[in-house]
């Protein structure tokens, strides 16, 4: 009887499906999206312990420079609130008019404008108390009006 060829051998040499599809790059996309993920569940405390005064002299501040900021983080923390609610506003428009793709984006365009007007204004909260740590129920009490 004749022997018969392998042919496997042979269209496997040809079809590497492995390799079209890079699944070693694949493999560590994935990784690196799993490690992204999971320091951003993990919260990076300073190993830093200092007041408002020692951070001052650490970084050489003086009290004109610490004015001239507060009332920067005030006047960007409006613009930046402005802008949320002209967004927040815009993507109303958005939606019973336009797109609903429109009005997500505006949505999320809206949340980042206010994260960042909130990080302003608890920034100039912390230079008017002097106080560095503040907690989120004392700069809840300082918007409000409230002591």
């Amino acid at each position: 009887m004749a022997k018969k060829r392998q042919r496997k051998g042979f269209f496997r040499s040809m079809v590497d499906f492995p390799t079209w599809m890079n699944v070693q790059g694949l493999r560590e996309s994935g990784d690196t999206i799993v490690k992204t993920f999971k320091s951003l569940q993990e919260a990076n405390l300073s190993d830093r312990q200092e007041t408002y005064e020692e951070a001052m002299s650490r970084l050489r501040l003086t009290e004109k420079d610490i004015q001239t900021r507060m009332r920067q983080c005030f006047i960007s923390s409006w613009i930046y609130f402005a802008v949320a609610s002209l967004l927040f506003l815009y993507g109303f428009y958005l939606l019973i008019y336009v797109s609903f793709s429109g009005f997500v984006i505006a949505w999320v365009l809206t949340a980042l404008a206010g994260v960042y007007a909130y990080r302003e204004a608890f920034w100039y909260y912390q230079m008017k108390v002097k106080k560095l740590g503040c907690s989120m129920a004392e700069f809840v009490k300082f918007i409000t009006g409230r002591k």
